[in-house]
């Protein structure tokens, strides 16, 4: 795995278009990071602030999917949302196989969300994928699986976790604990 000065010149060896820090920073990014200038109270208000008035205008999660196709191989996707006032260099879970997702046709996929570092030291997608039960940890996180014959988990340590799955031509999905709502999906 490769981050910050490393990532830019191996891009810029595979021929990358290399852009300015600048060109990838928002106005809203730099308000926020204005508001809460490190790690630790931006940890507090992504995680434990978040569902509490008045913070429903803000916006950030990790973005997670898990499918199964016709043959039974199942896939993950998990790609971060970032947590502003992070240590330069910082590489979250997202990226860390086992952490942040994991996949295996013999025991399932498994995209995870949460409070990060928790989610690295437990290595919690690839238990979830291994034991396609609750992982209980101590943080705010969840998790949504997938296993080949396309059975659907969903487990949340948090009260919120929005998440969705296809089958049979159904779409189920949820935002609170043990929330499922099914609705027919046409393509």
């Amino acid at each position: 795995m490769l981050c910050a000065e490393s990532a830019r010149l191996f891009a810029e060896r595979e021929g990358f278009e290399i852009v300015s820090i600048e060109d990838l920073v928002t106005p809203k990014a730099v308000e926020t990071l204005r508001l809460i200038p490190d790690f630790k109270p931006s940890v507090n208000k992504e995680f434990y602030e978040k569902f509490n008035p008045p913070n429903k205008d803000h916006e950030h999660d990790t973005v997670g999917a898990v499918a199964v196709d016709c043959h039974g191989n199942v896939a993950h996707a998990t790609s971060t949302g970032g947590i502003s006032g992070k240590m330069c260099g910082r590489v979250g879970d997202s990226p860390v196989v086992g952490s942040g997702g994991y996949a295996d046709n013999r025991a399932g996929a498994v995209s995870t969300t949460g409070h990060r570092e928790a989610f690295v030291k437990m290595c919690s997608a690839k238990h979830a994928a291994v034991l396609m039960e609750n992982e209980r940890v101590d943080k705010l996180g969840g998790c949504i699986t997938i296993n080949s014959p396309g059975d659907i988990g969903v487990y949340m340590t948090s009260e919120v976790m929005s998440w969705a799955a296809i089958r049979d031509k159904t779409i189920q999905y949820g935002l609170y604990k043990n929330e499922v709502h099914k609705a027919a999906y046409c393509e």
